[in-house]
């Protein structure tokens, strides 16, 4: 059985770990996710949401989605600093489509060497 939850150490935040991920790291775009990757020791993840959402409830939901997406599905991400980026979409994606999204780009590119 594995580990299902996410723990606060796991997450990263700040504007400048941010900004590193975003400057240096590998940015791996979907439909309705974009993943930027950054390798390292031990695995960090960060979730931003688009400001078009102009309601942050809208917002919310989205990372809400993501966290769930990332929590549920860990080891289909590679190790490092990992930042999931929820796009703009007209009407909100359900986890289904976030999950299907992130399937089909890290399964069409590897960046974990594979």
């Amino acid at each position: 059985m594995g580990d299902y939850s996410l723990k606060k150490q796991e997450i990263f935040r700040g504007y400048q770990a941010l900004k590193d991920v975003l400057d240096k790291g590998t940015k791996i775009s979907g439909n309705y996710v974009s993943l930027y990757h950054l390798d390292g020791f031990g695995r960090k993840v960060g979730f931003i949401v688009s400001k078009r959402y102009r309601k942050s409830v809208q917002r919310n939901r989205i990372r809400r989605l993501l966290r769930e997406l990332y929590r549920r599905n860990k080891n289909i991400f590679p190790e490092g600093k990992i930042l999931l980026y929820g796009k703009y979409f007209s009407q909100l994606p359900t986890y289904c489509s976030y999950l299907r999204d992130v399937l089909n780009t890290l399964n069409g590119n590897t960046i974990n060497g594979e």
